[in-house]
């Protein structure tokens, strides 16, 4: 049963909350917002569960980033 909630309602929230933002805005603004979804998944763990970020997934973000806007 936990299964089943794992993965039925997180993919229903993301579908969710991805179909209002495009009823709201252009897709092409929409989906530039996925290329944060890594700095975001970091702060995310700092704040709520006092995760520090390790070097390594510092420097993967900063790679990342790298590679797209260059």
């Amino acid at each position: 049963m936990t299964t089943i909630y794992i993965g039925i309602f997180p993919t229903a929230v993301a579908y969710l909350t991805w179909a209002i933002a495009l009823s709201l805005s252009a897709a092409s603004s929409v989906s530039s917002v996925l290329y944060l979804e890594p700095v975001i998944a970091i702060v995310v763990a700092w704040i709520w569960i006092n995760e520090l970020p390790s070097m390594m997934s510092i420097s993967g973000d900063h790679r990342y980033y790298r590679s797209y806007y260059r």
